[in-house]
């Protein structure tokens, strides 16, 4: 048996602590999806900084993105308060970062960045996520929930928040893919309502 040294050691903990960490939300976000569709949670909706939410969300994916040279960047918009639940919403954007980040490097050689941005259009609040990584398919979702692409990983990323903002907010919301040779743009569309 070959013996690690302390450095490989310490590499080695802290992926598994990941790989654990990664885990846990898998399985909290399957007993949410349950607790949603049986109506047993309930969406704590407060008037909360937009923008707030978002850098929670790109500071759990930094260090991620960082072991694989990709930069995260938030455009500059209006930081607002608006109606959401920030721990929802931060857990959904959380998803699709670490998809960006996930996927969006894989046809990238050196470096790749991912862009995020919010704006109010129409009564909606599109929060939207861009990498300059691979193509996707134009109808990537619909391919996801027909079984046509398999799902890679533990298949739950972009159905699973599609899924739960449909259910929440009704089915004008939730996941959306663009697509063309040098980027990858989902945007996760939600309510909007002033209080």
């Amino acid at each position: 048996e070959e013996e690690l040294d302390d450095e490989d050691r310490i590499e080695f903990l802290k992926t598994n602590e990941m790989s654990i960490n990664k885990l846990h939300n898998l399985i909290d976000s399957l007993v949410n999806i349950s607790r949603l569709e049986a109506s047993m949670i309930n969406i704590k909706i407060e008037n909360k900084s937009i923008k707030q939410t978002l850098i929670k969300a790109i500071n759990s994916t930094v260090p991620k993105a960082n072991q694989k040279n990709i930069n995260i960047n938030i455009e500059d918009f209006e930081d607002i308060e608006i109606p959401h639940d920030t721990k929802w919403t931060e857990e959904s954007i959380f998803n699709v970062l670490e998809n960006a980040v996930k996927y969006g490097v894989e046809q990238s050689l050196d470096f790749c960045t991912v862009i995020l941005n919010a704006k109010i259009e129409n009564g909606i609040l599109i929060i939207s996520v861009e990498n300059d990584g691979r193509e996707a398919p134009v109808d990537l979702m619909k391919m996801l929930y027909q079984g046509e692409k398999k799902p890679q990983g533990h298949g739950i990323g972009l159905i699973n928040i599609d899924k739960r903002t449909k259910l929440l907010f009704g089915s004008e919301y939730g996941i959306s893919v663009e697509s063309s040779p040098d980027m990858v743009r989902v945007l996760l569309k939600l309510p909007f309502r002033q209080k």
